[in-house]
């Protein structure tokens, strides 16, 4: 299982409990692997007011394997 799909079965998962489907820029923005360009990507910790109201908040997952 690729780190997308495993993404993908966790919205489901989510779904199924009654939570919302994740917005379209988390898919877009998130970085799931690290890219193949020769360079290795930092990724530090963040956190986010998920409460905010803001249903395209601008949220994304940057995990790298």
């Amino acid at each position: 299982m690729t780190p997308f799909q495993l993404a993908q079965e966790a919205e489901k998962f989510f779904i199924d409990l009654g939570f919302s489907k994740l917005p379209d820029s988390f898919w877009k923005n998130s970085i799931f692997e690290n890219p193949d360009n020769g360079k290795d990507m930092i990724c530090h910790p963040k956190s986010y007011d998920f409460c905010s109201g803001d249903p395209e908040g601008d949220y994304r997952f940057k995990y790298l394997f």
